[in-house]
């Protein structure tokens, strides 16, 4: 059994590495302006949309028995 890289990492690292972002910090201030934040949320929408296809072309190309792993990975 694998461990996923969250489960290995230390809580106080995955706290860190989720609040020290500057990105993180300024939504949270509210510093962040409409501009950045559309930015990012273009940016991050296009991401996901490549990601769906190169999934689903993974997982047109992939041998059934690992349907399951790339399924929860999406």
């Amino acid at each position: 059994m694998s461990l996923s890289i969250i489960a290995s990492l230390p809580e106080e690292k995955l706290g860190q590495a989720s609040s020290e972002h500057k990105f993180i910090q300024m939504i949270s201030s509210g510093e962040i302006t409409d501009e950045q934040f559309n930015t990012w949320l273009s940016q991050d929408y296009l991401f996901v949309i490549k990601y769906v296809h190169f999934t689903a072309f993974v997982l047109q190309n992939a041998p059934k028995q690992d349907f399951k792993l790339l399924i929860n990975g999406l």
